[in-house]
This record gives C-alpha cells, structure tokens and sequence, in this order.
C-alpha cells in the first residue's frame, strides 16, 4: 500500500483494525487503547469491505444519495441514487470507499 492513497480517518490493519490520526510520507500514527503509536506504512494491510463495515456505513451513505451493495463474495458496488449522475463503482477496501465517499460528496466515512 502507497502513502498516498491514505488520509487521515482510513481504517487499515495494523496489530489490529486501526484508524490513521497522522500521516505522513513514512509514518502512520494510529488511535490504539493505550494512546496513540507510531507505524511505518510497510506492515500496514488493506481492510476489506465487509457486510460489517456495510451495515456502520449505510447511513451516512444513503444521506449522499448513494448505495452500496454487495457485488460478489469481498466487493461492492458503490451506486449513484441521482437520476442524470448515475453511475456504479466496485469497492473492495475500506480506505477506497472513504476516499471515494470523501472525493465524491465531501463526507467522512468514521
């Protein structure tokens, strides 16, 4: 994973499901139990979509005039509810639907 698609507020696996409080080009600072820690961005993973994930953020997601739904086994479909602007966008990853979310409607995915 590139340090540039990350923003602060991402949710990424690292010892854990974490979220980015500080980034940088080779630093993540995450919210942790004990306070905040330092992680370089090499033993970050990608946090899947899940249905989990799909249930927090729905929401928030259809107060945009969007939907997600889920696609095949691990992706889902990010549709446009807007007559004029519709369009679908396969999500696999959590950080890649709040950065579309985000690009799109101007809206955090927390």
């Amino acid at each position: 994973m590139k340090a540039n698609e990350l923003r602060i507020g991402n949710i990424v696996k690292c010892f854990g499901v974490r979220e980015i409080i500080e980034l940088s080009k080779r630093e993540c600072r995450f919210s942790d139990d004990d306070g905040a820690s330092i992680r370089t961005i090499e033993p970050l993973q990608l946090t899947e979509l899940t249905e989990g994930y799909m249930k927090r953020f729905n929401n928030i997601i259809e107060s945009c005039g969007l939907s997600l739904e889920k696609y095949t086994e691990g992706d889902f479909v990010l549709k446009s509810q807007y007559i004029g602007s519709e369009y679908s966008i396969r999500v696999k990853y959590v950080h890649k639907l709040q950065n579309l979310l985000y690009e799109l409607e101007g809206v955090e995915l927390v």
